[in-house]
Formats: C-alpha cells, structure tokens, sequence
C-alpha cells in the first residue's frame, strides 16, 4: 500500500469521526429529553483559518567514521627513538621519532611532498615546502612555487638541524612525515625502537574521521512533502533526502558530530524544509455522503463545496489552501435536513 493510499485512509477516518460525532449530537437533539428544549438547531457558521503545516518525524542519527590518517615513514631503516605519546597533539616541525638516528619531523601541509627538490625546481610542492619552512621560522622568502637561492638557505638550515648536512641545500622527502592538512592528535604509535621501517610504513595514527550520518526513519519512512526535507539534531539542521538514509555534507557532518559528542549516536528529527500553507476547518463541518463525495457548506440551505482534505486530527480538518470557503457551517447534520453533498 502506498504512502498516499495510507495517508488519504487516515484522513477518510479523520472526516468519518468527525461526522458521527456531529450526527450523535443532532440525534440527541432531535431525540429530545424533559430537560431538553424543543428550539431547533441555529446554524452554526465558523471561520476556516489559514495555517502552516511542518511534517516532523522523529528519527535516530549516528556517525559514519573512517579510520584516521596513518602517518608513515618516508625513508627505510631502524627505529632507534620514538618522540611522541598518546594524546600529543603535532603541528609542524614536531619530531616524531629517529630512524637510523636521524630526526624524522612532522610537516602538516594540504598534500605531501611526493620527490625530492633542489634549486631550479619549481612546482606546487615547491610552495607547500616554502611554506613549512616559514612555519619553522627558516624561511622569509615568496612562496612562489620557485626553488631559489633563499629557499635553499632555509632548506641547508633545516638539513643541519636534523643531521643530515651531507644533504647541503637539497631536500629529501625522508627527512619529513606527512601529517595531513591540520595539525593531528596522535592516537596510536605504531612501532617503537628496534622496528626496521620502510618507505610507507606506519609509525602512528590519528583520530577517526567523522565522514557521514546514518539517519534511521521509522517504519513507513517519511510523508511526501514537496518543499523538501531537513535534518534537525540540537541546533543544527542539515538538507536530508527521504529514504536516502544517509546525511554525507562535510560541514553538516562535522557540526552534527559536535552535537552528539564522544557517544556518536543520538535522536534527531527530519522537518519539512518549508511548512506548507493548509485551511483548516471543524472536523464537524466536513461531510462524507452516500456517494462517498467529501465537501463542506458555506450556509445551511445551499449546495455543498467538495473539497479533498490533506490532513488533520480529530477535532480539525486541513484543506488545500486555496479551497474556495472563508466560513463553513460547523453543524450540518443539526440543521440540514439533507446531508449531501450532490
């Protein structure tokens, strides 16, 4: 069964229950009691307010993580010095450990150095190296992509800090370790001294990355609504596509993580993007007759206005904003002698 074949179900009964209950109270009127008064009914004549209507549903989010970035040697050799613990945070210039007794130094950079350079080179890395060197205080020159005369000062300057002098003013990729693009908490050390490493084995990782959202619908998923869908946890409120099941927006990832703390899990609600408009009526006034027609009426004599609901509760019926009616008679089965629709 369809969602709209469901929800049209939900609102027949809806306009049903508000019709029996109009009918037992003209029963009981035309029944009559010793107590009761024999003045007909008056016509009740009530206003139909225009209102907006938000779908909100009730979901479960939790958080999608990869594992973290695993920082890892650049050249071969023998641990022989580890420089960092659990919890340390490393920004560029952190010595991370020694390898065949040699300072391997963290560099935090939008992309690893992938060869080695010396002057003449030019090219993006070039920019990324000038870069870490300003961060450690070596370099004051452009950041131009351009292997100079300056850049290799800096460069023979940080080869003597980490004991490779032989190297002169070039530089060497396994001097350094990548540690992604910000700087990283450190989370788990990999190897200890003693270990033989090679280019491109681990010697610790970072914390696990928050990538996505999973979003649990209840049974029978979301209403169609055509503005559209947002996912709301706390303050935080994200697009989200019913069914998908999946919120995957770095940036609403992030906050929606912030949101749910160490736990990663928790309860949110998916909201109608933009509440919709809806005239809303007594469940009284509307009327279902024998030919199964749904209307209204705007006096006690005249035709009735067919309308199609497309929502409510038991004491209210909602109708498409533009139904044609700015009051309706919230008592028909009192003061109709028919009540139909035709």
């Amino acid at each position: 069964m369809s969602r709209r074949a469901v929800a049209s179900g939900a609102v027949a009964l809806v306009v049903i229950a508000g019709a029996l209950v109009s009918t037992a109270w003209a029963l009981d009127d035309r029944t009559g009691s010793p107590m009761s008064s024999d003045v007909p009914a008056e016509p009740l004549m009530v206003p139909a307010t225009s209102s907006e209507r938000s779908v909100t549903v009730g979901v479960g989010v939790a958080v999608v993580e990869e594992p973290g970035l695993e920082v890892t040697s650049s050249r071969g050799g023998t641990v022989t010095g580890v420089g960092v613990s659990v919890g340390d945070t490393l920004a560029s210039g952190a010595v991370i450990g020694t390898v065949d007794d040699r300072p391997v130094v963290g560099m935090v950079a939008p992309a690893p150095l992938w060869r080695d350079l010396s002057e003449a080179d030019t090219g993006p890395d070039v920019a990324r190296l000038q870069t870490f060197l300003r961060e450690l205080g070596l370099y004051s020159g452009p950041e131009d992509g351009t292997f100079g005369r300056s850049t290799r000062t800096a460069v023979a300057a940080f080869n003597t800090e980490v004991g490779r002098k032989d190297l002169g003013g070039a530089f060497s990729t396994g001097t350094v370790a990548w540690l992604g693009d910000a700087p990283l908490t450190v989370v788990e050390v990999v190897v200890r001294p003693g270990d033989v490493v090679g280019a491109g084995t681990p010697l610790l990782r970072g914390p696990a990355r928050p990538v996505a959202l999973t979003v649990a619908e209840p049974v029978g998923g979301v209403p169609a609504d055509d503005g559209g869908f947002a996912l709301v946890v706390g303050d935080v409120r994200a697009p989200y596509v019913p069914g998908s099941g999946a919120v995957t927006d770095p940036v609403a990832v992030a906050a929606v993580t912030e949101v749910l703390g160490s736990t990663g899990e928790g309860v949110g609600d998916v909201v109608s993007a933009v509440p919709r408009r809806v005239l809303v009526v007594p469940s009284s006034a509307v009327v279902v007759d024998s030919d199964g027609v749904t209307c209204v009426f705007t006096d006690a004599h005249g035709r009735g206005t067919v309308v199609e609901p497309t929502g409510g509760g038991l004491a209210t019926v909602e109708l498409a904003p533009d139904t044609p009616v700015s009051e309706v008679l919230a008592n028909p089965h009192e003061v109709r002698p028919e009540v139909t629709c035709s």
